[in-house]
């Protein structure tokens, strides 16, 4: 694993990395070569060796936090600043403004903190250079665009990118950033402007010394000539251009008194560090002593005059003599709000206007209640999925900030002639236009459907936004239900549900039922452990009619196998997996003599004809996050198969990234969310590029009746659950384990059957064998190859993982092989690019104890991911930090099991635990876990004696033991 730096060294910025390898400090050169390609999708890299100052404790660099566990680095102190040599890539201008912000993440990589700076500070020039925030200047001999950081809001921000910028920005440790990042704003800033200027042909020609420097701009190299650098100073010092007094000029409008009509602008003079110390213009006039800044009234009168350029009401006070403010009228005020106030901002004043109420588009609230005596309602749609397109009669309400009005008092506010009106005491900007495109857009609808209604606010189209629906009348209960989950109807458990489900799966299985009786589809996005599987079982018993489809990962379609028999044995179920699946005519056939068919996402793409031939009563993916790329051949098949009802299940959260939310729920509901280019435009760009706040809460009104999320760590959730849930993970071979398998189990039982005197020991290798390669073939066969997709083992691990992960979970995983943790740990910090932890025998007791204090401390460069030996973690340790345990290959002790569960499951644990088993299906290990499970004469014996007690069986019984049960053979997971 590498973490990636920059450093912003002569005027370039310089990609290098840290390596997990601890024989090799820095990453490589062709590595960090290889990453630079695939990163900046660049062909070739210019490489450099810069001397950097770091802090190193002695001659060794102190890692990132990401690194602490590679270089047993726990207990950093004492540390001193130090020059060490590192190789790295100059990012070329091109790669930079194109490909650093938002990059891909890769396998074996992750972005250190310097990196995910200069990748905020070069979005802040992009904003800088989008809003025309630079001035044409010089540095030295040569042009240069300078920014400007005038503005107050610009100001601050930049000052917040000096307070958290970290020192691997910068070739040297010095404390001071401000002159530092100034010049690399700089850098940022003409890179944009002469990259977004290079496809034009600019018509300068090079024949004055003005048109050198011009040309200089565009990115031509020359020198200034003397007499344009003076004539530049004396016009920058004309235009306030990069000024350092730390004052500027404040203006606040306060609106008129009981008394009086006009409105009034007061003048002070604000600190840009200190925004509290404001000083009023009247006592600078009148004498005041101690200003904060030298020649305080020359230095006012000048800036009072370059804001005099931008705004008449403040031209007309300087008329008089100590101008201190100006009257305005109601006209003057309103021009004052939409038009000086934003060009006073961007020539670098203050601006202070009191709290107004706009009646424009983007900032309508409308409340529309549906009329539940409709024609529609008079139709038999009751639990026919008919009611979300049944139109309705309907009324409207309007609200523009805390003030609400009624249809007919919007209507009155529409007539008004005047831009700034009271009403209900509240200032109002009114915009004719856009208040008549609301009432155009009612008055032409006539009617609504509730799909309208959610529809509406996701258009490309939207005008404004429908922040509440509700209902009179018949369907009330309803349309309550889809905007407010606490008013559905609980409906009973099944009465052949076998099993009980608790209130809050309950409710689940309501919320399906609800939205599917409606005609909307859902995501249920529980957390992993709380039942998901369990729900939409009970859902399936609930709802009769047309055959089901599942579709789920092959990892996972086992488990559905087991727990459909489990919970709903009266549910035939169908297994469409496998290279012995039934052809075409077969298949529809049996589909409609079943309740549920079971199938993987590979096979639905693979098999899409032979699904979509039948219409399923409902489509439920499982793990959906299979289908986040909408523009895969797999997601757009099951896009295309027909289904009454379309549900997905996952316990990943999926507001991480709106482009994968949109492909989910765009298959639940089909068009609700828009076209990807409309919903990029409307929702993802302003929501991730710029943390628009309004947008996420607008986009979170639009989709939460269709998601249904319950954490773990709510307490209404907790007080239901078991303190410890144990979960059988039912994996499959792979083609290459069960090859190797089958064949271990033949020459093995070979020997076994001929051999006398070393019997016991031949079945205890063919026992540890057979494990081996259930764990993976280089487990095995100690390759040192990648762990790839070779094993369903490994392949179900990751996918647990990568949910952890994004719920912020720390997990424990067991594993009786030093072997295969090294393998684990190997792998699951490449594919995730985070640390992750191994505690084992061959370790210090001093590194054992700070990997055991590094895990459970809230530090950032604490793992969330351990793997333990079973022996050396399996007793006498404290890991409450993790909440989820997984036992990748088991002891068949349950004691020695419980032991190892009880790292996490002991006194100080705040949180439920989560156990999962891994079982590979049809294999020693499941057979075993059957005997455990039956309570049969050899489990007895395995509860004390474990593995031994294998060698006492016959060969008969032996060769049924190990031996690979056919349908494995036939199902095994594509390897």
């Amino acid at each position: 694993m590498h973490e990636l730096q920059a450093t912003f060294i002569e005027d370039k910025l310089f990609l290098w990395g840290v390596s997990s390898h601890n024989d090799e400090v820095f990453t490589p050169l062709d590595q960090l070569e290889k990453i630079y390609c695939e990163l900046f999708l660049s062909k070739e890299a210019s490489k450099k060796t810069y001397g950097i100052e770091m802090p190193s404790i002695g001659d060794a660099l102190v890692v990132p936090p990401s690194m602490k566990l590679s270089f047993n680095q726990f207990d950093v102190k004492a540390t001193a600043p130090k020059i060490f040599s590192v190789k790295g890539i100059e990012i070329c201008a091109k790669a930079l403004i194109q490909n650093y912000i938002c990059p891909e993440r890769g396998h074996g990589f992750l972005f250190g903190d310097s990196f995910v700076f200069f990748e905020n500070f070069l979005r802040f020039a992009f904003s800088l250079v989008s809003r025309q925030r630079f001035v044409p200047y010089f540095i030295g001999n040569q042009s240069h665009f300078l920014p400007n950081l005038d503005n107050p809001d610009d100001f601050e921000a930049f000052q917040d990118f000096c307070n958290i910028a970290p020192l691997s920005i910068k070739p040297a440790m010095e404390p001071d950033l401000s002159a530092f990042l100034r010049q690399c704003l700089g850098y940022f800033v003409n890179l944009i402007i002469e990259e977004s200027l290079s496809c034009l042909n600019l018509p300068i020609r090079n024949e004055t010394k003005t048109d050198e420097w011009l040309l200089g701009l565009v990115g031509k190299k020359g020198k200034i000539d003397s007499k344009i650098k003076d004539e530049l100073t004396q016009w920058g010092e004309s235009k306030r251009i990069d000024r350092s007094i730390e004052y500027h000029l404040l203006f606040r409008l306060e609106e008129p008194s009981d008394d009086s009509k006009n409105w009034q602008i007061a003048y002070y003079m604000q600190s840009k560090k200190d925004l509290s110390l404001i000083i009023g213009l009247n006592e600078v006039w009148s004498g005041a002593k101690n200003l904060p800044i030298r020649n305080a009234k020359v230095h006012l009168l000048q800036e009072l005059g370059a804001a005099a350029k931008t705004s008449k009401v403040i031209e007309r006070s300087l008329y008089k003599p100590n101008p201190s403010g100006s009257s305005l009228s109601n006209d003057e005020a309103m021009e004052f709000m939409s038009n000086d106030m934003l060009l006073l901002k961007d020539g670098g004043f203050a601006v202070q206007i009191p709290k107004i109420t706009f009646a424009m588009v983007n900032s309508l609230r409308v409340r529309v209640t549906l009329n539940g005596s409709s024609t529609g309602s008079r139709l038999k749609i009751d639990g026919t999925g008919l009611l979300g397109r049944v139109l309705f009669d309907f009324d409207y309400r309007v609200a523009m900030g805390d003030l609400d009005l009624s249809r007919e008092e919007f209507y009155e506010l529409a007539k008004c002639k005047e831009k700034l009106v009271k009403v209900k005491g509240r200032w109002v900007e009114v915009n004719g236009q856009d208040i008549k495109r609301v009432i155009d857009f009612f008055e032409k609808k006539k009617k609504l459907s509730i799909a309208d209604v959610i529809a509406a606010n996701a258009s490309e189209n939207a005008l404004f936004e429908i922040s509440d629906t509700e209902a009179t009348g018949r369907f009330k209960p309803e349309i309550s239900g889809l905007f407010n989950f606490k008013e559905i109807g609980r409906i009973s458990a099944p009465k052949n549900f076998s099993g009980s489900l608790r209130p809050y799966q309950l409710e689940g299985v309501s919320w399906m039922a609800f939205l599917s009786n409606l005609g909307f589809g859902g995501i249920l996005a529980d957390d992993m452990g709380l039942g998901k599987t369990i729900q939409a079982i009970a859902y399936f018993l609930s709802c009769g009619g047309k055959p089901s489809l599942i579709i789920a990962p092959t990892s996972v379609i086992g488990n559905w196998e087991r727990e459909l028999h489990k919970f709903s044995p009266s549910l035939k179920a169908h297994m469409h997996h496998g290279p012995k699946r039934l052809s075409k005519s077969q298949f529809a056939r049996e589909a409609q003599n079943n309740d549920v068919v079971i199938s993987s996402y590979a096979i639905a793409r693979r098999d899409e004809d032979m699904l979509s031939s039948i219409e399923w009563g409902n489509l439920i993916l499982d793990e959906a996050q299979n289908i986040k790329n909408p523009y895969t051949k797999q997601a757009a098949a099951i896009s295309r198969l027909k289904s009454r009802n379309r549900f997905c299940l996952t316990g990943t959260p999926i507001e991480n990234r709106l482009s994968e939310f949109w492909s989910i729920m765009n298959f639940c509901n089909p068009g609700f969310l828009s076209s990807w280019e409309s919903f990029k435009k409307n929702f993802a760009e302003p929501i991730e590029l710029q943390n628009d706040a309004l947008k996420m809460e607008l986009l979170k009104k639009i989709i939460t009746p269709f998601i249904l999320r319950r954490l773990k760590t709510d307490k209404q959730i907790i007080k239901d659950l078991p303190d410890k849930t144990e979960i059988k993970e039912y994996c499959k071979l792979t083609k290459e384990q069960a090859t190797l398998y089958q064949a271990v189990v033949d020459d093995s039982m070979e020997k076994i059957e001929m051999e006398k005197e070393n019997r016991r020991a031949l079945i205890m290798a063919t026992l540890i064998k057979l494990k081996q390669i259930c764990n993976h073939p280089a487990n095995y066969l100690k390759d040192s190859a990648r762990l790839l997709e070779r094993s369903g083992k490994v392949i179900r691990l990751r996918e647990l993982v990568d949910v952890f992960l994004q719920n912020n979970e720390k997990c424990l995983i067991f594993t009786q092989y030093r072997g295969m943790g090294d393998l684990l740990k190997a792998d699951l910090e490449g594919h995730f690019d985070a640390p992750v932890g191994f505690f084992h025998g061959q370790q210090s007791r001093k590194e054992r104890e700070q990997l055991i204090d590094l895990f459970q401390s809230d530090d950032k460069a604490s793992p969330r991911i351990l793997i333990l030996s079973l022996k050396a973690g399996g007793l006498g340790i404290n890991l409450t930090k993790a909440s989820q345990v997984v036992h990748f290959d088991r002891w068949w002790n349950p004691a020695v099991e419980a032991q190892a569960t009880d790292r996490a499951y002991r006194i100080g644990q705040k949180n439920n635990v989560l156990v999962y088993k891994f079982i590979t299906s049809g294999t020693v290990e499941e057979k075993i876990d059957e005997m455990i499970e039956r309570k049969l004469a050899l489990s007895s014996s395995l509860l004390s004696k474990g593995e031994i007690s294998i060698t006492e069986l016959n060969n008969e019984k032996l060769r049924e033991l190990f031996s690979l049960r056919k349908e494995c053979l036939e199902e095994t997971v594509e390897g």
